[in-house]
């Protein structure tokens, strides 16, 4: 019988229990939830790291079965990742679970848990993760950042050869094209202009979902304008977003953009990729995957287009589900992909690798395709 490897790379905090319990236990079950919880306290409290699979059976009171679907549930809700090696054993990896807010505002899991446990329910479960912030309404944010202070001649991103402590999937997200977001928040009716709409995690959420619906200004004042001053949350205007976007897409003008191929996947539009090399017609729920998954993990526009381009080819033109694309990109991520221009450069060696292994079996293997692709977008219609 193989064996288990156990792996976690974080520290579980008694918030994070309280995410567990309250949020994931009602939808993943009490035997994952327990599956998840005992492989977090023998990694830790135990200095064999190494079980056999009798030994969980065992340990829960579980059958095979039941182990089974519980690691596939876990690995469904994006809280664990098995690795089986050629050394007969199984590695498993423990993810840390989402926080609050982004539990809640996530379009999947938190539609999941508001249609399964209901309104009241969830309504109930939200307020105790409540939190006192103080609102400064009249206040101007002062802060210096990073690049006050310091100046460099030439950026170069660090390089190790180990593995690091990780606890936790913040990363620092960097835009190549901001959007202007004080001089149109100036512009939007007055009974809009709330403090809410300053939180980072909301002005994220904007710049995420102008960057990949490919909005204006305008389009985001319009969006703003269909909800209720006292009812804009992260839920309420991604759903209002993908609503405007169902509408505008039967209308668009488009016009002619120049780019330069190596910045083309920088600036260019998801939606122009999906309109491009997507067979499927309707491209709201892709554009809502991507946006929780720049959300989720705080990653540049030029990683998702071209992860977006990789699984589209691979997958002859058919976007899959966000929790497939996000495996992707914690593997790209592993291996330290942290720019743009690190994901072309493995995903032209995986094609070529991928390539080699086949060009025994297949005919007319054009390991080129991911440039051809490039030289394709740069020529592109962008629709505004």
């Amino acid at each position: 019988m193989k064996k288990i490897i156990l792996y976690s790379p974080f520290d579980l905090s008694i918030n994070t229990i309280k995410v567990l319990s309250l949020l994931y236990l009602p939808l993943i079950g009490s035997k994952a939830f327990s599956l998840y919880l005992s492989i977090y306290s023998l990694y830790y409290q135990s200095k064999n790291k190494a079980y056999s699979k009798m030994f969980f059976l065992e340990h829960l009171k579980l059958t095979n079965e039941e182990f089974q679907k519980s690691r596939y549930i876990l690995e469904s809700f994006d809280l664990l990742n098995t690795f089986n090696s050629e050394k007969d054993q199984y590695l498993i990896k423990l993810k840390k679970p989402l926080t609050p807010k982004q539990f809640l505002s996530d379009t999947i899991f938190g539609s999941f848990f508001e249609a399964e446990m209901g309104e009241k329910f969830t309504s109930k479960i939200v307020s105790t993760f409540e939190v006192d912030s103080p609102e400064f309404l009249d206040s101007n944010n002062i802060s210096k950042s990073f690049s006050d202070l310091y100046k460099f001649k030439q950026m170069k991103n660090p390089s190790f050869d180990i593995n690091l402590y990780e606890n936790g999937n913040s990363k620092r997200k960097t835009f190549v094209e901001q959007f202007p977001f004080e001089e149109w928040f100036e512009t939007i009716p007055k009974r809009f202009q709330k403090p809410i709409l300053m939180r980072k995690s909301m002005r994220d959420l904007i710049e995420n979902l102008v960057l990949v619906y490919n909005f204006s200004t305008d389009d985001m004042t319009n969006i703003i304008q269909m909800l209720k001053p006292n009812q804009v949350t992260k839920v309420s205007l991604n759903l209002k977003a993908r609503f405007y976007f169902q509408e505008k897409m039967m209308k668009l003008d488009v016009v002619e953009k120049s780019t330069d191929v190596n910045n083309t996947l920088d600036k260019v539009s998801p939606l122009t990729i999906l309109k491009k090399y997507s067979k499927n017609d309707d491209y709201s729920q892709s554009l809502e995957d991507v946006v929780n998954l720049m959300d989720r993990n705080n990653v540049n526009l030029g990683i998702i287009n071209t992860l977006i381009l990789f699984v589209l080819k691979r997958k002859n033109g058919i976007m899959p589900h966000i929790n497939y694309l996000e495996k992707i990109l914690n593997d790209w991520l592993s291996k330290g992909v942290r720019n743009t221009n690190d994901a072309t450069k493995l995903v032209s060696k995986i094609e070529k690798n991928f390539s080699n292994k086949s060009q025994k079996t297949r005919k007319n293997i054009q390991p080129d395709w991911f440039e051809d692709y490039l030289k394709e977008l740069e020529n592109v219609k962008e629709a505004v």
